[in-house]
C-alpha cells in the first residue's frame, strides 16, 4: 500500500489487475459513448474519419445479429477476436515509436504478434465450431432465423446498411488487390 501511495497508483494497478493507474475497471454504464462532432475531419482529411465511421457501423450491425442467437460463447469469441485485432493495431502503432514504455503491456514485444495471432486463430475456430449447424438446437434455429440479404439489411438497419456494405467492398477489394 506505502508504494501505491507513494507513486500514485492504485494496488489493483500494480498487482496487474487494473490497467487504469486508478484502479478503476469499466462495466456497461460507464463506457464513453462518441458524440463528437469534429469528428468528420482528423487533420484535414476525411479518410480516417470515413474508415472509422464504416468500422463503427458495421460493428452495431455484427453485434445486434449477434445478439439474435443469444449464445455467451458466441458472443465472447467474437468480442475476443475483434478485441485482439484492435489489441495488435494498438501495439503496433505505440512501438513504432521505441521511446514509449512498454510497462503498458504483460506479454513482452517479442511474444505478442505471435501470442495474438494463436489466440485469434483459436478464437476463430472456436466461432466456426459455434456456429456449426449440426453443434446445438439453439444454434440451429438462430440460424435458420438469420437470412440476411442486402435488401433485409437496408430495411432493418436504415442508418448503418450503407456502410457495412461499403465496407465489404473495401475489404474485398484490399483482400484481392485490386485497385
Amino acid at each position: 500500500m506505502k508504494v501505491a501511495s507513494f507513486y500514485g497508483v492504485s494496488c489493483d494497478f500494480l498487482l496487474g489487475v487494473s490497467p487504469d493507474r486508478s484502479g478503476s475497471t469499466l462495466n456497461v454504464e460507464n463506457i464513453p459513448e462518441e458524440n463528437n462532432k469534429n469528428d468528420s475531419k482528423y487533420k484535414g482529411s476525411v479518410l480516417p474519419a470515413l474508415n472509422k465511421r464504416l468500422i463503427i457501423n458495421s460493428l452495431n450491425i455484427l453485434f445486434d445479429l449477434l445478439q439474435q442467437f443469444e449464445d455467451k460463447q458466441l458472443t465472447t469469441e467474437m468480442s475476443n477476436y475483434i478485441m485482439i485485432t484492435v489489441y495488435r493495431l494498438f501495439r503496433m502503432l505505440f512501438s513504432a515509436n521505441h521511446t514509449n514504455s512498454q510497462q503498458v503491456f504483460s506479454i513482452p514485444e517479442a511474444l505478442y504478434m505471435r501470442h495474438a495471432d494463436a489466440e485469434a486463430a483459436y478464437s476463430e475456430s472456436r466461432i466456426e465450431l459455434l456456429l456449426d449447424d449440426k453443434n446445438t438446437d439453439s444454434i440451429t434455429e438462430s440460424i435458420e432465423k438469420l437470412r440476411i440479404s442486402t435488401i433485409q439489411l437496408t430495411n432493418d438497419y436504415p442508418l448503418y446498411a450503407t456502410s457495412l456494405l461499403n465496407l465489404i467492398q473495401l475489404a474485398e477489394k484490399a483482400i484481392s488487390h485490386k485497385e
